[in-house]
């Protein structure tokens, strides 16, 4: 049957919207003020990863280009976007990243050489320009509407790497299959591909709080394996359910990975999903 559910990031960036929009009457955040506030939890980032390279990746925080607040009109209406909706948005800071990219470099993933970087469900840009501050080519999908306003002028070099920001549904639709293109060494996907919002364990009445990724998830996983290049590396990293996340310090505690596969693409998913809670895998490319 043909849906016409979007993902959960599409319910999040809606929520994000109106919970914006409740805040109109504060003043806009300045440019360089929020990028301030993140670059004052950069100590407390660092001491929870292994990496030298994230350590480095962390502290590029400080280095995003500011933004000044504008005024833009999306659904008829006028909206505020500031550095804090532009970074931060409503899923918090991009410093977020540094555990699951820790884990990247854990199970081989080499930060400190310039590679490709895809990430499925981006939701926002700041992890993505600090990739590209140190040295990698980004590309981000995602189906929220509201961030190809917000990132309308986004796309383009920055330091030594370079960032691009595409719409739609990976890997349904053939052109942005196309787009995206191959030879990543790494796919990372945070907090989207959750057992609870793919393959629910019980009735979900809300069925905007499900994913419906377009295709099965043999055709799935097979996709991602073929944008990877030999021995590339594809990590999801999710937050578990039931557990909020209100500081660095409870980042520190991941519940175990549940496959590692090499050589090709199995039914992961699946497999992950008989899984009491959510659970955190990664699958190498071939």
């Amino acid at each position: 049957m043909q849906s016409t559910l979007y993902a959960l990031l599409l319910v999040c960036f809606l929520w994000l919207e109106v919970g914006h929009a409740q805040e109109k009457s504060a003043p806009p955040v300045q440019a360089g003020e929020e990028i301030a506030r993140l670059a004052a939890d950069v100590g407390a980032a660092k001491s929870l990863n292994k990496s030298l390279w994230v350590s480095e990746w962390i502290s590029t925080v400080a280095k995003l280009p500011p933004v000044d607040p504008k005024t833009v009109l999306y659904n008829e209406k006028e909206l505020v976007v500031d550095e804090k909706l532009y970074y931060s948005g409503r899923y918090g800071s991009p410093l977020a990243y540094a555990r699951a990219l820790d884990l990247a470099v854990a199970a081989g993933f080499q930060g400190d050489v310039p590679s490709k970087i895809f990430d499925f469900g981006y939701g926002s840009i700041g992890h993505l320009r600090m990739l590209a501050l140190t040295g990698h080519r980004c590309v981000g999908v995602d189906v929220a509407p509201l961030l190809k306003t917000l990132y309308a002028d986004a796309n383009g070099p920055l330091g030594n790497g370079s960032v691009e920001l595409l719409d739609g549904r990976f890997p349904k639709e053939p052109e942005l299959v196309a787009k995206i293109g191959k030879d990543y060494d790494l796919v990372i996907s945070k907090n989207v591909l959750k057992l609870g919002y793919i393959h629910p364990t019980r009735e979900v009445s809300d069925k905007r709080m499900l994913i419906d990724l377009g295709v099965d998830d043999d055709t799935f996983l097979n996709s991602v394996a073929e944008v990877l290049k030999p021995n590339g590396l594809f990590v999801i990293y999710t937050f578990p359910k039931r557990r909020s996340v209100k500081s660095f310090d409870q980042l520190s505690t991941d519940v175990d990975f549940s496959q590692s596969v090499r050589n090709g693409c199995t039914s992961a998913v699946p497999q992950a999903s008989k899984r009491q809670g959510d659970c955190n895998w990664h699958l190498p490319g071939p």
